[in-house]
């Protein structure tokens, strides 16, 4: 069905009319002004940003891993877009080396939940693994050779039949070819909680695509490096990879959900709880 067409509407003068003007300009500010009020003061608290009477106050201090001077600010918010969402409302100011979060609630629980994320770091990279790995790797953990250019990680896997876990070393490159700043979003695996889904930016697809084109296929191998532990390394069996790949052995589906808690809080400094306060 057509739409009908629209209404032609003559914008010459009426001069019978016109004694009306006023009146009717009148009321037609009158209406739109209304019409504003009600839309500003329905909206929700959230878009308006309100203050805090009663709640919760933690006092943060941040140590950055670099020198820059606005880390606060950049931690601060990176904490706004992750409790946006969240069931409570929070206020959340950066000052110099230090961040105040106000929270509506004195609830524990609620707290627990803020401190528990404010804990969770992800130091993640993506490292090239040496060919040799399993010859050097051992030498080069108990500082009986030095390869430039590696260094010996550990990583930790357990046989599925027995359930005994054994712990290797593995010789990766110490420049890492992408870290956690690369990464979009990640989840669990809805199918199999062993398995946390990658999506990198278009920048990190870029990266993983030439680091990828210049390894060898069915050859040469790529780790997965968190917090200082090879998670898994695997054989790179495409001719290149993109924006999206996969982190797989993971214990639990609660080790799965903090780690992927813990990449989405994509912190590059130390946030500590100095003061914490009722009011």
């Amino acid at each position: 069905m057509q739409n009908p067409s629209p209404e032609i509407t003559d914008f010459r003068p009426d001069n019978n009319n016109s004694s009306n003007k006023p009146i009717i300009i009148g009321v037609v500010i009158a209406a739109l002004i209304l019409i504003a009020g009600s839309v500003f003061f329905l909206r929700p608290s959230s878009i308006l940003n309100p203050t805090i009477d009663s709640g919760t106050y933690l006092k943060l201090s941040v140590t950055p891993d670099n020198d820059e001077d606005i880390e606060a600010e950049i931690c601060a918010d990176i904490l706004k877009k992750n409790f946006a969402s969240a069931p409570f409302h929070t206020v959340i100011n950066p000052s110099e080396n230090f961040i105040e979060i106000k929270i509506d609630s004195k609830d524990p629980a609620t707290i627990k939940i803020v401190t528990d994320f404010l804990a969770l770091r992800a130091k993640l990279s993506i490292n090239g693994v040496h060919r040799k790995s399993r010859i050097l790797a051992d030498d080069v953990a108990a500082k009986k050779e030095i390869v430039p250019g590696y260094t010996a990680l550990p990583h930790h896997e357990t046989d599925s039949s027995t359930g005994i876990t054994h712990k290797t070393q593995i010789l990766i490159r110490t420049r890492p070819e992408l870290t956690h700043k690369d990464i979009k979003s990640a989840w669990v695996n809805p199918r199999d909680y062993s398995l946390i889904n990658i999506e990198l930016t278009n920048a990190g697809g870029e990266k993983m695509h030439n680091f990828t084109s210049t390894l060898t296929k069915n050859i040469d191998m790529i780790a997965t490096v968190l917090n200082g532990e090879v998670v898994n390394y695997a054989t790179l069996n495409a001719d290149t990879l993109g924006k999206n790949f996969v982190i797989s052995g993971i214990d639990s589906r609660e080790d799965g959900v903090k780690l992927v808690r813990a990449l989405q809080n994509p912190l590059t400094s130390t946030l500590e709880i100095v003061e914490q306060s009722s009011f």
